[in-house]
């Protein structure tokens, strides 16, 4: 994103400073001093720079307000956003003076208190941040609609945009902590906690990116066929609440909700410090630590969890209350996933293995929510029928006689039959397209 540097020569000093600090972040800027060589047609050179402009900044003062320079600048970049809405026009005021009639409407940051200057400059970083965020989101997915409607590879392109992002404290004796290796290490601890226990076949448990992804598949597999009220063009929030809502678990590991545990079976599932942690609501847990960690994401990433908080914190946002269903069902669908994926490999029969999972089956959570917020029947008819132990050991023995019950699921077979076989159990190696 370019940004122009209109201002007045005796007001050099200020700009010089401010200039300097947007370079710092990474920011491209255009300043006459660095920008017009020895020589140069000064005309030229400004007509240049204006053409490659994203954001017009206008600093305000005495002086630069009855620059014939300034004006001639300004005023020609005002006309040319009201033709064809490009350019971003953003006041500075830098000292008192009378602001042009026609950018009264438009708010200015406030650059006036020399004292204040470090507050003033982070307001500054942060909506130019947002509007680098805007340009790059449209670029993306073109004006506010995703390329591609599959939630699968948007959620996915999200947490592959997050490969760099580490968490990294300035005390020299610890490491950085990179965000997305910790998701793909982090087991889900209930699961854990049972397989531990299951000797007959070594069966590994889920990491939380394994979880993540397999939200956002599942998604893509029920979402046709179920009434969700989300817009196409939302397709890519409820992708970025999908990436996003889990990566307060790199701080506090994940901790199951159900799931009653032992001080022993905690350390045994690498929930160290559950004890600890469980004596804080989880709702403030999370945000504390979702704090923390937005403290170490570029702004891009911080601007993505601002905006699934805000989501997450309406109760009635179809995206929220769709997001959250998918989410709450993923764990039951998981175990069937695994029924399928070790068929054969779990004995005679599952009932030894369906009994170790009994939270997954028994845990009222699921139903309540689907009930209270009045979600898709059909949903609802899938969970009750997927927390049927019986039917998940029929399953495993004769998947087909199973799926030939036309009246089990509400939903298309071929979606349910999907949702368990066509996801991977696992997505470390798994390609981004399907």
């Amino acid at each position: 994103m370019k940004i122009f540097l209109s201002h007045a020569t005796k007001d050099k000093k200020l700009v010089l400073r401010i200039n300097k600090d947007l370079k710092s972040h990474g920011f491209d800027t255009w300043l006459d001093s660095d920008n017009i060589p020895i020589g140069g047609s000064i005309v030229t050179f400004i007509q240049q720079g204006l053409e490659d402009t994203d954001v017009f900044m206008l600093f305000l003062s005495p002086f630069s307000v009855h620059s014939k320079w300034v004006q001639s600048e300004w005023q020609a970049q005002y006309f040319k956003q009201v033709k064809e809405s490009k350019i971003i026009i953003l006041p500075i005021l830098i000292s008192d003076c009378e602001i042009p009639k026609f950018l009264t409407d438009i708010k200015y940051a406030d650059f006036r208190d020399d004292n204040g200057y470090e507050s003033n400059l982070s307001v500054l970083l942060e909506t130019l941040n947002s509007m680098k965020h805007e340009k790059e989101e449209i670029h993306r997915w073109g004006e506010g609609k995703p390329n591609t409607s599959s939630i699968y590879d948007c959620t996915l392109d999200f947490l592959e945009d997050m490969k760099d992002e580490h968490i990294s404290l300035p005390l020299r004796a610890h490491k950085k902590i990179n965000i997305l290796e910790s998701l793909k290490k982090i087991n889900r601890s209930g699961k854990i906690l049972r397989l531990k226990k299951y000797k007959q076949a070594k069966i590994p448990a889920r990491s939380i990116y394994d979880h993540i992804l397999s939200v956002a598949y599942v998604a893509d597999f029920l979402l046709p066929h179920i009434d969700h009220g989300i817009e196409q063009q939302e397709y890519v929030e409820l992708a970025r609440c999908i990436a996003f809502h889990e990566l307060n678990e790199v701080v506090l590991g994940d901790i199951p909700t159900y799931t009653p545990m032992s001080q022993r079976q905690r350390k045994y599932s690498r929930t160290y410090a559950e004890a600890r942690l469980r004596s804080v609501e989880p709702s403030k847990r999370e945000k504390i630590a979702n704090d923390f960690i937005w403290l170490f994401l570029n702004e891009r990433h911080r601007i993505s969890i601002d905006t699934v908080n805000k989501i997450l914190s309406n109760k009635t946002s179809k995206i929220n209350l769709t997001f959250r269903t998918f989410d709450k069902i993923d764990p039951i669908i998981a175990i069937w996933r695994y029924l399928h994926f070790y068929r054969g490999k779990l004995g005679v029969d599952s009932v030894f293995f369906t009994k170790l999972m009994r939270d997954f089956f028994e845990n009222p959570d699921i139903k309540k929510f689907l009930r209270t917020n009045k979600l898709d029947n059909k949903i609802l008819n899938l969970v009750i029928n997927l927390q049927d132990r019986s039917k998940a050991d029929q399953y495993y023995s004769n998947p087909d006689k199973l799926f030939q019950e036309k009246s089990l699921f509400q939903l298309p077979e071929s979606a349910v039959k999907s949702a368990i076989e066509v996801v991977p159990l696992f997505f470390n190696n798994v390609s981004n397209k399907h």
